[in-house]
């Protein structure tokens, strides 16, 4: 469901889970750890961050 689209914490709250984390740990071993993505927007926003205090 997460691969589909659906986001995180509306899936969590469906499937009754306490909390997100809950159901971070019991799925997330369903993706791959490909982190490519989410690493270059972090550098992109702390590139950014830093140039607004230069």
């Amino acid at each position: 469901m997460l691969a589909a689209g659906i986001a995180p914490y509306k899936l969590s709250r469906w499937m009754r889970h306490a909390s997100l984390v809950t159901t971070d740990t019991v799925y997330s071993h369903l993706y791959p750890s490909d982190y490519s993505a989410e690493i270059a927007q972090f550098e992109a926003f702390a590139s950014a961050s830093r140039a607004a205090y230069v």
